[in-house]
């Protein structure tokens, strides 16, 4: 059985003569959560707004396809599968209250127990029968979670979720989110700049810039990848960067801001290294473990190098 939700081949987007998006290719599978990750204005947006159907791709060779349909005439029904609340999604002239329940009668979606519920969680009522724009932009987002999250829909889309709100909030939403997917199987694409909490949430990241996919990466390659990350420091470090290319297994070789070496292996080989330096007069300073986390990848990829180990 076909596991694949959401299908993006070749996607293009321009707006006047700016390519926004550039030969997109993507899929989504049942279950995933799916990071976008990338830099202010990389696309990650325009991305989403395409999947929702707030955009028209370019009129190109490429096409989306959602939940197995992909003619245009059947797109909107199958986005009716689809929870996605933008953060220009309420009128300002209304309460959250009123918000909410136009939010309920656009997703068809007729049962209040998981909105009160959501209120609830994330502490809403006092500020229920508000004008949405007299709130902090901190409970304006918590609305806006509440009106992605109270439909009962399979896909979650979250454009910067986590943004405006408090630290202990955002340490709540990860939880809920956590337990909804488990709980009801559901399917995120989430694009976000909180990678600290995007890596304990995510199973697939998908690095974005300038428009296009520069990089995926699986959680279980990330923590591979976390796991035989080393620093080394020598007496001449430069040399010392050539002469690790010729060692076979390390990757992703790199001279760091203070001149010590950062490199990927699998299986070091201690001897090897200490035989090969030797030779050429150098010793090791230092060697260690180094702790690389989904920012660090994340400032790799948007340096143009290569790594795919």
């Amino acid at each position: 059985m076909d596991n694949k939700i959401l299908h993006l081949k070749n996607i293009s987007k321009t707006f006047k003569k700016v390519k926004a998006l550039n030969q997109i290719n993507l899929t989504v599978n049942n279950g995933d959560t799916l990071a976008l990750i990338g830099n202010n204005g990389s696309g990650k947006s325009t991305l989403l707004n395409i999947i929702t159907g707030l955009y028209y791709p370019d009129q190109d060779n490429g096409f989306l396809e959602i939940y197995g349909e992909k003619s245009p005439a059947a797109l909107p029904l199958a986005r009716r599968h689809i929870a996605y609340v933008g953060n220009n999604y309420f009128h300002p002239l209304l309460s959250a209250k009123q918000n909410l329940q136009l939010t309920a009668q656009l997703q068809a979606n007729d049962n209040y127990v998981e909105m009160n519920n959501l209120l609830h969680y994330f502490e809403l009522f006092p500020y229920f029968e508000r004008p949405i724009n007299s709130l902090s932009l901190g409970i304006q987002q918590k609305f806006r979670l509440v009106a992605a999250l109270m439909a009962e829909k399979s896909l979650i889309i979250l454009d910067e979720p986590f943004v405006y709100i408090d630290p202990l909030s955002c340490q709540k939403l990860l939880e809920l989110l956590l337990q909804k997917q488990e709980k009801e199987n559901l399917t995120y694409i989430i694009s976000s700049h909180n990678l600290h909490l995007i890596d304990k949430l995510a199973n697939r990241f998908c690095f974005i810039n300038a428009g296009e996919i520069k990089n995926e990466i699986s959680l279980s390659e990330l923590r591979r990848r976390q796991s035989n990350t080393y620093n080394l420091d020598t007496d001449n470090n430069r040399i010392a960067l050539v002469l690790l290319q010729d060692i076979s297994g390390i990757t992703n070789l790199s001279l760091n801001k203070d001149k010590s070496l950062t490199f990927s292996a699998l299986n070091l080989d201690l001897k090897q290294l200490n035989r090969l330096l030797a030779e050429h007069d150098l010793y090791i300073k230092s060697l260690y473990r180094r702790q690389f986390d989904l920012n660090d990848y994340f400032q790799e990829i948007m340096k143009g190098e290569n790594y795919n180990d």
